[in-house]
């Protein structure tokens, strides 16, 4: 996944275990500047909370192991942990011999002794080394990382280059561990920490067993840590500001950190520019309506001298600034030229296109106030057909026809989450029998050239080809082809080692994957998915209507018995999974753009 830049707040929220991709300003980076925006974080596992588990000894860099307790929970291919490992590098370097540092990795074991992560097996191999060198090297090992974030997607081959940079001991140990049981072993240790606080975002800090969500500069971890330990003699001499964050004593302007690190340093306050905002809605978008709010409030955070109007689209003036926008979606943000010259600026810089003479602001904004609205009675778009009458809603879930017994799972083929959704279905198949219809559908984007992309690349659209084209001619072959590809973990060059595990001959799948019979299926399901709104993996959609979310058996036996009351299999206790079932409600997935 490529993480957004930090928008809208000067800390920005942790990467969780979800997926995303950016494939330009106005694909997911709005839906990911929306969530910085309003704090709406998808996560896969719950908050972290204040928890004993603090209070076990794990191995740490050289320090105070009496000193003042710092854990940092990362991923090492993060760039939100790899920013919170190198502001921690002047605080280890001011204050390390007064406090007790360990770096702990957030990953999840695949059941079948290995390791998944949220980047990859790039990133399971760059965690376990890096335990590997702190185990062997408590000294040094810090140093070493901060090496490897200078080029922090090569984290599983850069690292023996930089443990001679920082001169490690041990590097043959080293090398061994990471490639022995070892070094899983150290990994395994760090996953039940992590699972023990409920850990699950990168970075998490903890500073003396409570979680810390504060700026990620120096100074702000610095002044935490002095709050646990005002006798650190580093405490005793706090400048009055590191950054701009900390003048933040007259609300009303801009504080600004003037010769910060010098003797002379000092907060001076300056009047905010004024900056105009007009935000259109339409008062029949009634999910839009507490969104706006919240943006608009934080945007007040970012501009303090904002200055907003509220415009209806049913507004003649609202009329007049929509119809100079094509495809305008609302809520809609539109900001005066002014905006260049506010303190705010660079937050949201990336996120605005000159748009009818406004500079729109990016926030993934769904509504289209020229479509028909499916529900509500009303000829919205004045073509004399309403609600489900009219064509626009054919696709809507308010008017599909409701079909019982069906469960539709829509996922990219290489989307962890929708094999873990998949590989559970196994029992649920088992439990109901002929009493439940399964169809595995795909979640993709067609290009404007006919080609296709997807989250995980290529060969996930090559992948996506393949087990559309099994399910056409090969359905009863397909659900145990699909766990076949998930257990094995292999991509589209070697789908055919399933296929003769299965027992199906490879021709006609070979044929229609490569061909224009693969593209043309992959394009239904998009559109079918598209129709619905579902962008992540997994969904799954109940009696051809209801949608909801599910990871573990049990969870998806519940939500199709929801919409099938009665049915033979409804009475049993599946699998369950709580940290599944808390991650699937939280919204985990691999998200697409919309």
């Amino acid at each position: 996944m490529s993480e957004q830049e930090e928008v809208f707040q000067k800390q920005e929220e942790p990467i969780k275990k979800v997926e995303s991709k950016k494939e330009n300003k106005f694909g997911v980076d709005k839906v990911v500047l929306t969530v910085s925006l309003v704090g709406l974080v998808i996560v896969s596992g719950l908050w972290a909370k204040d928890r004993g588990v603090f209070n076990k000894t794990s191995s740490g860099i050289s320090g105070n192991k009496n000193g003042v307790k710092v854990e940092l929970y990362v991923m090492s291919q993060c760039p939100y942990g790899v920013q919170a490992e190198d502001a921690m590098k002047p605080v280890i370097d001011k204050i390390g011999k007064d406090i007790n540092f360990n770096i702990n990795y957030i990953a999840d074991e695949d059941g079948k002794g290995g390791f998944s992560s949220l980047h990859g097996e790039k990133e399971v191999k760059g965690d376990i080394v890096q335990l590997c060198a702190k185990k062997y090297d408590a000294e040094k090992y810090f140093d070493m990382i901060i090496c490897q974030n200078k080029d922090s997607a090569n984290v599983d081959t850069n690292w023996e280059a930089c443990a001679n940079e920082v001169k490690l001991s041990n590097i043959d140990k080293v090398k061994a561990c990471s490639t022995n049981q070892e070094g899983k072993a150290l990994l395994t240790e760090n996953i039940k920490l992590a699972k023990a606080a409920s850990v699950s975002g990168s970075p998490t800090y903890y500073i003396n067993g409570k979680q810390y969500q504060g700026n990620r500069d120096e100074g702000s971890i610095i002044k935490e840590i002095c709050k646990a330990d005002s006798k650190i003699a580093a405490c005793k001499s706090l400048p009055v500001c590191f950054t701009d964050n900390d003048c933040s004593d007259n609300v009303a302007k801009i504080g600004r950190c003037i010769d910060a690190g010098k003797k002379t340093v000092r907060c001076e306050y300056f009047d905010p520019k004024p900056v105009t905002l007009t935000v259109l809605n339409d008062k029949r978008n009634a999910d839009g309506a507490s969104i706006e709010a919240q943006i608009t409030d934080s945007l007040k955070q970012i501009f303090k001298g904002l200055q907003v109007k509220i415009l209806d689209y049913s507004d003649a003036e609202g009329k007049k600034i929509a119809s100079t926008i094509p495809g305008i979606k609302l809520p809609a943000y539109l900001f005066g030229a002014d905006v260049k010259d506010g303190e705010g600026y660079a937050n949201v810089q990336s996120y605005l296109s000159e748009q009818g003479g406004y500079q729109l602001l990016a926030v993934g904004s769904q509504f289209d106030p020229t479509k028909e609205i499916c529900d509500n009675k009303i000829d919205d778009n004045g073509n004399g057909k309403i609600d489900c009458a009219d064509l626009e809603c054919s696709g809507s879930t308010v008017c599909r026809k409701e079909i019982s017994k069906k469960l539709d799972l829509f996922v990219m083929a290489d989307c962890p989450y929708g094999n873990t959704a998949e590989d559970a279905m196994k029992e649920v198949l088992a439990n109901f029998g002929k009493n439940i219809n399964l169809n595995i559908n795909y979640i993709a984007s067609k290009n404007a050239d006919g080609t296709f992309t997807s989250l995980h690349g290529d060969y996930e659209v090559k992948e996506d080809k393949v087990e559309l084209c099994v399910n056409k001619y090969f359905p009863l072959k397909n659900f145990e082809f699909v766990t076949c590809m998930n257990t094995k973990g292999v991509k589209t060059t070697d789908w055919k080692t399933c296929a003769t595990e299965v027992g199906f001959a490879t021709a006609k799948v070979s044929t229609c994957a490569e061909g224009a019979e693969g593209s043309y299926l992959l394009a239904q399901n998009i559109k079918i998915a598209e129709s619905l709104g579902v962008s992540a993996s997994p969904t799954w959609l109940v009696n051809n209507k209801y949608q909801g979310p599910a990871l573990d058996a049990e969870s998806i036996k519940t939500l199709f018995c929801k919409y099938n009351v009665g049915v033979a299999g409804c009475e049993k206790t599946l699998t369950s999974d709580s940290q599944a079932t808390a991650a699937a409600s939280a919204g985990a997935g691999c998200a697409a753009a919309q």
